[in-house]
Order: structure tokens, then C-alpha cells, then sequence
């Protein structure tokens, strides 16, 4: 896809690009243009690679017991795709949880299930580059 350039109201440059996670490479060309006083027209354009690299922490365990300290399965950096669907299992495969469209407000807290080690799939279900149709599996342990 393309990347855009543009100037903000304090003539700063900002970069749009798709998220993604890992690190990726995204080309971008910056162009000017400057229009003189006489007509005359004044072009100058610079294409470069821009190194992206945005990263979640999934965490491979929490403690939903009350004390204030790592009582969520909170994901980050998966805010960034909002359509991202999180599955998550119990030990003998049954599904137990769906998540759509995460933030922090739908962390899992564990819903009172026993400690013990649940399994997710998180699908990403971004289209805006190869890196957001990615898909993650693994396992969250509870404790308490």
C-alpha cells in the first residue's frame, strides 16, 4: 500500500502507516512541491525504507486473585488491531471465552475458573499488511 506524508498545522511531517506486528519494512516517498510566485513549479521527491517494528506482550500467565497485581490477562499492543478476536480454551478443547474487538477494558480476569493452563487463539483480522493476517496460539496459565 501507499504511505502518506503531510505536513501538520506546525509544519511538523507526520508518517502514516498500517500496524502490524513484528518488524516490518514499508516503503515511502516524500515529495515537494513548491509553486513560486512567477508560476514556476519546484519538485524534489526522496523514496526511503522505514523499518516499523511494533511488538505485543502476551503473557503466558496471570493471577485473578484480588490483589490489585496482575489480576487480568492483559494483552499489549493489541489494541492496535481492532478487529482482533481472542478464543480461548479449556484443557480438553472446549472453547470458553470469545473476546472481539480488543482493549484493556476486555482483558480476561479469568471468570473463576480453577488455576490451571487455558489455551488462545488470537486472530488478528487485519487486512492492512501481511503481518496483521497473522494468527498466535499458545497457553495462559492461572494461578492464584
Amino acid at each position: 500500500g501507499s504511505n502518506i506524508i503531510t505536513p501538520d498545522d506546525q509544519q511538523h511531517l507526520q508518517v502514516f502507516v498500517p500496524s502490524g506486528t513484528g518488524e516490518q519494512t514499508e516503503a515511502v516517498t516524500l515529495r515537494v512541491v513548491n509553486q513560486g510566485t512567477n508560476g514556476g513549479i519546484c519538485q524534489a521527491e526522496l523514496s526511503f525504507g522505514l523499518v516499523i517494528s511494533l511488538q505485543l506482550n502476551v503473557p503466558n500467565a496471570f493471577s485473578p486473585n484480588g490483589d490489585g497485581k496482575n489480576d487480568r490477562w492483559l494483552i499489549e499492543g493489541l489494541n492496535q488491531f481492532p478487529g482482533a478476536e481472542i478464543t480461548i480454551y479449556n484443557r480438553w478443547g472446549n472453547k470458553i471465552k470469545n473476546i472481539f474487538g480488543y482493549d484493556a477494558s476486555k482483558a480476561w480476569d479469568g471468570d473463576d475458573y480453577p488455576v490451571g493452563t487455558y489455551y488462545y487463539i488470537i486472530r488478528l483480522n487485519s487486512n492492512s499488511t501481511e503481518l496483521g493476517k497473522a494468527v498466535l496460539q499458545g497457553g495462559v496459565t492461572i494461578t492464584k
